[in-house]
């Protein structure tokens, strides 16, 4: 082979290898990151389909509990009662508090204030026990007195140290017939 064939072989591969670099620069490249990113997009793709799915279960789940609660508090409906048993209702709370070993220093019922459909008699008490004891009486007047809610409640003296017990306030919200004084 003479020296000017070896150099047009040379040119040749350097062509050949120019051509083959761009041709992947240009188009198998970008190719393949085209497809690697559509592998990722399908990826996100399905992983947000799967947590929808399981979102959408959720819901409906929490839906046909809310749908289970409106239907009992349908089928129990709440009897109202006159704010003038508001002596009853005080003696009430006062024994519920003393059943559940709680001690109160205050029991005062406040000004009715009307709503549409319900007046609303709030009652303040004061007193000390321990936590577990409050707990025990916020669920006993939730399961026994329907028309009665809490709308303000405050425990203080924790820090104080086990055995102490603490101090707390809380405003009841009775719900009354309405109309009544």
């Amino acid at each position: 082979m003479s020296a000017s064939t070896r150099t047009i072989d040379a040119v040749g591969v350097a062509a050949l290898l120019a051509m083959l670099t761009v041709t992947y620069l240009a188009g198998i490249r970008p190719l393949m990151r085209a497809r690697d990113e559509r592998t990722a997009l399908l990826s996100r793709l399905h992983s947000r389909e799967q947590e929808h799915a399981s979102l959408d279960a959720d819901l409906k789940s929490k839906r046909k509990t809310l749908d289970t609660h409106l239907a009992d508090i349908r089928r129990a409906p709440v009897t109202l009662q006159d704010a003038s048993a508001i002596n009853r209702r005080l003696q009430e709370i006062t024994t519920l508090a003393e059943d559940c070993t709680l001690s109160l220093s205050l029991v005062v019922p406040g000004q009715c204030e009307q709503r549409d459909r319900f007046g609303v008699l709030p009652i303040t008490i004061n007193g000390h026990g321990d936590y577990a004891h409050f707990k025990k009486f916020l669920a006993a007047l939730n399961k026994n007195y329907r028309d009665t809610g809490v709308s303000v409640f405050e425990l203080t003296g924790g820090d104080q140290g086990p055995g102490i017990p603490l101090r707390f306030v809380a405003e009841l919200a009775w719900h009354v017939k309405p109309g009544t004084p």
